[in-house]
């Protein structure tokens, strides 16, 4: 991809709910060599925002970068080449739709299979079914670290939807409807959550997602979990699982 003079590489975004997340986010990033980027945090310290995807598209409208990079401020980079390497793959991938480091796909049998290329939580876990060590195609990618053209964001933006939950899972599902290809990579990427954010809250942005597109996808496969989509068993089985994340909520407070 050819790159005019002086654009960074990334148009790096992330929300930034936490002060100090974010600084050890800004150091970790600092030590990047060998990629260019700038950085565009949205603050949300006190609840400004109620759609992760309003937050980032108001900061992608400033973006410069030939990449925008969507990014939890709870990612860490293990060496000081984790960026350009990330770079570097994505520009080996031709016209991809979006590039992650984990993500969901259907494996033999129709069922679904979380990969990832980096470790998560406070001791450095692997995630999912299996690791990668080269880029591989996936159906959706999951939100805390992944990258698109700026060129075709601009296109193609963020739906409108409430929720903090699900847009690149939506975005990956729309790029596939346009032709595009998804792809995880590996990284020397560390995300410090482990990553469950299944609640009934997530589970409500699913159903609302399965209504949008059950006619394009049998199934949806994320890293939270895989999501049939049609007839009543499907909807049974969601239903499950807000009711459950419901009552343990409940129990919880």
């Amino acid at each position: 991809m050819r790159r005019a003079e002086n654009r960074p590489d990334f148009s790096i975004l992330t929300i930034v709910n936490r002060q100090e997340v974010y600084e050890e986010f800004l150091r970790s990033l600092e030590k990047q060599e060998g990629v260019s980027f700038e950085l565009l945090p949205v603050f949300n310290l006190r609840n400004e925002y109620d759609s992760a995807r309003r937050a980032y598209s108001e900061a992608a409208r400033k973006a410069k970068g030939a990449y925008l990079l969507f990014s939890h401020p709870d990612i860490r980079f293990l060496s000081s080449s984790a960026l350009k390497s990330i770079r570097d793959q994505a520009e080996t991938l031709g016209d991809f739709g979006v590039v992650g480091v984990a993500g969901a796909k259907e494996e033999a049998g129709g069922r679904g299979e979380i990969l990832a290329g980096i470790v998560h939580g406070p001791n450095k876990e692997k995630i999912g079914d299996r690791q990668i060590t080269a880029p591989e195609e996936v159906q959706t990618v999951d939100e805390c670290f992944f990258l698109v053209r700026a060129e075709d964001f601009r296109a193609h933006p963020f739906s409108e939807k409430p929720g903090w939950h699900l847009y690149a899972v939506e975005y990956c599902l729309d790029a596939i409807l346009r032709g595009k290809t998804n792809y995880i990579v590996p990284a020397e990427v560390w995300h410090l959550s482990d990553g469950r954010s299944l609640d009934e809250k997530y589970v409500a942005q699913v159903d609302a997602l399965v209504r949008d597109r059950r006619e394009q996808f049998d199934v949806i496969y994320t890293t939270i979990k895989t999501w049939p989509t049609k007839g009543p068993s499907a909807f049974l089985y969601r239903k499950y699982y807000w009711l459950k994340q419901w009552v343990k909520r409940m129990i919880i407070h």
